[in-house]
């Protein structure tokens, strides 16, 4: 699986066939009918590029949090948000630490004694 955009590009360069008008296309990351697209698809294996894109910062798809282990640190922005509740009033915490809840699944839900 792909893990950034450049290794998505790379991947479609591995010799498919690929028809358009009849003509066999040698790259698709080069052609004028698919660059653009393949490009638009690559930028979304690229979490870093997402994060700080000006746009999904304005919109507050990505924003900061303060995590109390490591500090501010980004998180995914909620994808709906009534009128008038910003952002940062929606997402306030990153969640539980790994862990955090373990002995009350364990004991209060799962009834184990050890």
């Amino acid at each position: 699986m792909p893990r950034t955009g450049t290794d998505y590009l790379d991947r479609l360069r591995d010799g498919r066939a690929v028809f358009i008008d009849g003509e066999r296309v040698e790259d698709v990351t080069a052609h004028p009918a698919f660059r653009q697209s393949t490009r638009s698809v690559a930028r979304l294996y690229d979490i870093a590029d997402c994060a700080n894109d000006p746009h999904f910062r304005a919109r507050g798809s990505v924003q900061e949090v303060a995590d109390p282990l490591i500090g501010r640190t980004l998180h995914p922005g909620p994808a709906i948000r009534l009128d008038g509740d910003a952002p940062e009033d929606v997402v306030a915490w990153p969640g539980p630490a790994a862990g955090a809840h373990t002995e009350y699944v364990l004991h209060e839900l799962l009834g184990s004694s050890g």
